[in-house]
């Protein structure tokens, strides 16, 4: 008991002070570019995704982890498709689905740092990052932001322009050469950062601040002034669809242990989980009282004892002593078998044939023998012989 108390005592300490540790610790900002629907993190999107609904009418934007290719090959998709990620590439399959979903009369509107596969080779494009904020440490954005420095992007019909955070418009397009493309808006030294390419009775809208869809974009009031623009591209009347595939991959997951390990004061309450475990297999399950000695089956050594003591007696020449146990052993065993006690007498051997079975000639030559040990007479080795043979015969019939 002693020792359970001492485990629970150290287990409860340990816990105490990691609480106490993380309580104490300043949590840091995570300021990874994750663009994904459920992070709360400052470049996570999961404000954009509350508030995208309200621009649409009330219509709900659900996440999809599928190519393009997939989504109008085989889903039918009938919805607008937005696609926010760091890097955009596309096959061959990928950019004849877009082309193909555009001429329905569609929009698709690809935000990304970069743009390469069929889509740049055909449209001739390639992109410029001023600083590479993918590659940014945490307290390397937080410098940056702490020195409050931004940037104006123009839209180009409306001549509206909108200051925003300097990370915000550190992507750029370098070559727009195809006649097809038309700049919708410029940062503040002219280069263009949203084009449009009309296909059909759509249009592919490209835009290389992808920044403008994260959580910390949308709560500032003017950054949040150009993603709204952005999405207003998007016609009011056809629903919107987030595809999240070429930035995350497949649909992720969703085990328990994916879910614990993703929030960090989960992680930590189950790492604790884990540690403790541990430590209970450690000394909780000892032993916890002393060792039971294995207690062997005990062995029936009568036949050995027995023939120890007869090789002895012979071997000293006390024939006496030999034919007294021998009729001892005898007399035991009539009485425990036949419940008879030996009389020497005519009606005793009569009883004792009829009891064992044994010939009735053996049992009074056998009574004669054993009456002259009992007598006293001196046992020879001739006497002795006889007793052992006739009991031989005696047991041999039973």
């Amino acid at each position: 008991m002693k020792k359970d108390r001492a485990y629970l005592i150290f287990t409860a300490a340990a816990i105490a002070i990691f609480v106490l540790y993380q309580l104490a610790q300043k949590q840091a900002t995570d300021w990874t570019t994750t663009f994904h629907h459920r992070d709360k993190n400052p470049f996570g999107a999961e404000l954009v995704h509350e508030l995208m609904p309200d621009l649409f009418m009330g219509k709900p934007v659900p996440s999809v982890f599928r190519t393009v290719y997939e989504l109008v090959e085989t889903d039918t998709l009938g919805e607008n498709l937005l696609i926010v990620t760091q890097s955009f590439s596309t096959d061959k399959n990928d950019f004849n689905a877009m082309v193909r979903h555009a001429q329905q009369g569609f929009t698709i509107l690809v935000a990304a740092y970069n743009f390469g596969g069929a889509l740049a080779d055909s449209l001739n494009i390639s992109t410029w990052e001023t600083i590479r904020v993918r590659t940014l440490n945490s307290s390397s954005v937080e410098q940056i932001l702490g020195q409050q420095h931004s940037d104006s992007i123009t839209f180009t019909q409306s001549k509206k322009s909108i200051t925003v955070p300097s990370l915000a418009a550190t992507g750029y397009f370098t070559e727009v050469e195809d006649s097809n493309l038309e700049v919708l808006a410029e940062d503040a030294q002219g280069n263009p950062v949203l084009i449009r390419w009309k296909v059909g009775e759509g249009s592919i809208l490209l835009c290389s601040t992808p920044l403008a869809f994260t959580n910390y974009m949308v709560m500032d009031d003017q950054a949040y002034k150009f993603t709204e623009h952005l999405l207003n591209y998007f016609p009011e009347n056809i629903p919107v669809v987030h595809n999240e595939y070429y930035h995350l991959g497949r649909l992720e997951s969703s085990t328990p242990l994916r879910v614990l390990l993703r929030d960090e004061n989960l992680r930590a309450a189950t790492y604790i989980m884990l540690i403790g475990f541990l430590l209970f297999l450690l000394f909780g399950t000892k032993r916890k009282q002393r060792l039971i000695p294995v207690i062997g089956t005990l062995q029936n050594t009568s036949l050995e004892f027995t023939q120890t003591l007869g090789r002895l007696y012979y071997r000293q020449r006390d024939h006496r002593k030999l034919a007294e146990k021998r009729m001892k052993y005898w007399v035991d065993y009539i009485y425990r078998r036949y419940n008879l006690r030996p009389l020497w007498n005519a009606e005793f051997i009569e009883l004792l044939a009829q009891k064992s079975g044994a010939d009735l000639k053996v049992c009074q030559r056998l009574v004669e023998l054993f009456k002259q040990v009992e007598t006293g007479a001196s046992v020879s080795n001739e006497h002795l012989m006889k007793i052992e043979n006739t009991l031989n015969e005696f047991y041999g019939i039973e």
